[in-house]
């Protein structure tokens, strides 16, 4: 087992447990267990595969960016939370006052479940994605510039259904009480994507 109070870890790692009040913490190219804490620290996690990863900070920042096949947690309590072509994928991303977005191509069997309490969520996909969207804001915030076919749900939810008869994609589910949802096209450019 790797453990560190602050720094970095790469490579292969079975398990690593890096924590840090302040500084930054980063893990590259896992493929095993890993857990980052930290109070006001940036953690970034990179080109992991294969890895089952949690993150945790109290005001800190995380950003999670090309990522495959990895089962992903991450908490902060007033911090943001930012996803960059992460693939195939499990994540549980809670967020008390932060921002979350979400960019980039789901694959095929992807679950990915974004909470707010009081922030925003930004999701951007591909035109040509095959999703499952559930979007249920307390404050009826929801906002879609991707095209798909649209039901209206229980309350405040909302369905986005991108069908494809040969494959079922991934799955979607998006919770803010007091924030917006925000879902568009990621390859929508100009005066047609107003929330650019």
């Amino acid at each position: 087992m790797y453990v560190a109070r602050a720094g970095q870890v790469l490579g292969s790692i079975r398990i690593a447990d890096v924590q840090s009040l302040d500084g930054a913490l980063s893990a590259q190219g896992l493929q095993g267990d890993a857990m980052l804490e930290g109070s006001t620290s940036i953690a970034e996690v990179s080109d992991a595969h294969g890895a089952h990863i949690h993150v945790k900070t109290l005001s800190g920042s995380a950003s999670l960016k090309n990522i495959r096949h990895c089962r992903l947690y991450v908490n902060s309590i007033t911090g943001n939370i930012n996803v960059h072509n992460v693939t195939e994928s499990l994540i549980e991303a809670h967020s008390g006052t932060g921002r979350i977005t979400y960019d980039g191509d789901p694959g095929d069997s992807g679950e990915y479940k974004l909470t707010s309490h009081s922030g925003d969520l930004d999701v951007s996909i591909p035109a040509d994605a095959i999703v499952q969207i559930s979007a249920h804001s307390f404050t009826d915030g929801t906002n879609q510039s991707a095209p798909s076919d649209t039901t209206k749900g229980v309350g405040n939810e909302s369905r986005f259904i991108k069908p494809n008869a040969r494959r079922s994609g991934s799955r979607f589910v998006l919770r803010s009480f007091r924030g917006k949802i925000h879902i568009n096209d990621l390859d929508c450019v100009g005066d047609g994507c107003p929330l650019q």
